[in-house]
């Protein structure tokens, strides 16, 4: 009777214990990837930021094959803020699942960088880089209208294009869509 009681004493302490380790692991290691941002830097280059006169002249600059109708000077009034022509290191950030923009933009934070505006966008695309031929380009500092729509560049068969991400006719989705494994972010380091 007695080794029977003792024996069930560290039983349950074992269970308790397991129980209490395996919770800690699996926290420890969400913790752990949360704060490693699961997230890569894919690639990095060094561009200038031309100030042109209206946006509709930087899209022009980077003469893509098609413009989302929704990127213009009436949906994108913060476009025509003080401009310095400068040079920027933008480093391309890959993150392993599909991820909402909101949580790119906190891990990019985290990571110490800040996301690409509509601006850097355009001047990335008026490279005409190759590195977005099989990539979407994602820069998540641009909104429209005050609202959390993100502008892209994407590449087809016919050539290089900038739109605002989404499904359908409008190319709209809500802030809270998540964007795909394999999708680049254009970031800055702050």
């Amino acid at each position: 009777m007695e080794f029977s009681r003792f024996r069930f004493i560290v039983v349950s302490f074992a269970v308790v214990g397991m129980l209490f380790l395996t919770t800690a692991y699996y926290t420890h290691e969400d913790a752990v990837g949360y704060l490693r941002g699961t997230m890569t830097i894919f690639g990095q280059t060094t561009v200038t930021i031309h100030c042109h006169a209206s946006l509709t002249e930087a899209v022009a600059a980077g003469k893509y094959h098609e413009v989302n109708k929704y990127i213009d000077e009436e949906d994108f009034p913060s476009y025509h803020f003080a401009c310095m022509e400068s040079e920027e290191v933008m480093h391309l950030m890959e993150f392993d699942r599909g991820i909402r923009g909101d949580e790119a933009i906190k891990r990019l934070d985290m990571a110490g960088f800040r996301p690409a505006d509509l601006r850097e966008l355009l001047a990335f695309g008026e490279m005409r880089s190759v590195i977005y031929r099989d990539s979407t380009i994602v820069a998540l500092g641009s909104t429209m209208r005050g609202m959390d729509l993100s502008s892209y560049l994407y590449s087809d068969q016919y050539g290089q294009n900038i739109g605002l991400h989404g499904d359908g006719e409008t190319d709209i989705i809500l802030p809270g869509y998540k964007w795909h494994t394999g999708d680049l972010f254009l970031a800055i380091r702050k």
